[in-house]
């Protein structure tokens, strides 16, 4: 009888084993995914990772996509460039820099560009997680400063759509006065544009120099000049505004001649 007991436990245990080995091995992917995927949830203890990655990507393209809205100068013109040492170098439209220009034009090239930037930064960042992000944001330049503002971002898992992560709304903001620059850079284009031929390089040396910042320059071709504006840092990286000038082609006397 004792014995008829124990192959009954042991037939019965081997059952269960054989069971729970079944159930593990269904459900084995879903179980080594969950262990790599991202827990996705309205906890934020679980993703600080990801919520790092996200907003180290706001502050970093936050400031690449103004050095790159300074080095740019502008919006460019694909049909019109240059040749420098054998590379294609594009025109930018100056007209874009006249003091009739409204701020709003350089808050929403900026804000174009900080979406593309922004856009690199994530998508290498969080590809290894399978999830999206969604963002509103907004970028506007008060007294003395540039501010970024993030209307809340939302991270969702590519795998389970329940499985959301909302980082809410947060300001950044840089203390660097881009009104008083865009002033100066509109200051210096206008001695440009109310000029029918060269400008006298001392003119431009003395707006400078009256203004605070430095000037290089560099001519393309007879009557192309590429004019470097160097400003104060912005958080230890240089702030240059890059402006391609093209001049209009002087005319000499034995070529009106010819004409005539």
């Amino acid at each position: 009888m004792q014995k008829r007991s124990q192959v009954t436990i042991f037939i019965v245990l081997g059952i269960v084993l054989i069971f729970v080995l079944g159930i593990i091995l269904f459900l084995r992917d879903e179980i080594f995914r969950s262990e790599l995927s991202p827990k996705i949830s309205n906890d934020k203890d679980g993703f600080r990772e990801i919520e790092e990655i996200s907003r180290r990507c706001f502050d970093d393209s936050f400031i690449d996509s103004l050095i790159l809205f300074s080095n740019k100068g502008g919006v460019y013109d694909p049909i019109k460039f240059s040749f420098y040492d054998g590379k294609k170098v594009p025109h930018y439209d100056y007209i874009l820099l006249n003091k009739t220009i409204n701020l709003e034009f350089y808050i929403n090239h900026i804000h174009s560009i900080y979406d593309q930037s922004f856009k690199l930064c994530i998508s290498d960042s969080l590809v290894k997680y399978n999830v999206s992000l969604e963002k509103e944001f907004k970028i506007s330049l008060p007294s003395n400063k540039i501010k970024l503002r993030i209307n809340n971002a939302i991270i969702k898992s590519d795998e389970d759509t329940e499985k959301v992560l909302i980082i809410p709304k947060f300001d950044h903001t840089i203390k660097y006065d881009l009104k008083e620059v865009l002033d100066k850079i509109r200051g210096f284009s206008s001695i440009l544009l109310n000029s029918k031929e060269l400008v006298p390089l001392s003119d431009l040396i003395a707006y400078t120099n009256r203004n605070g910042f430095s000037l290089s320059i560099l001519n393309l071709n007879e009557n192309t000049v590429l004019y470097s504006l160097k400003f104060e840092d912005i958080k230890d990286k240089e702030f240059i505004f890059r402006l391609i000038w093209e001049y209009p082609k002087i005319i000499l006397e034995e070529d009106e001649d010819e004409i005539l």
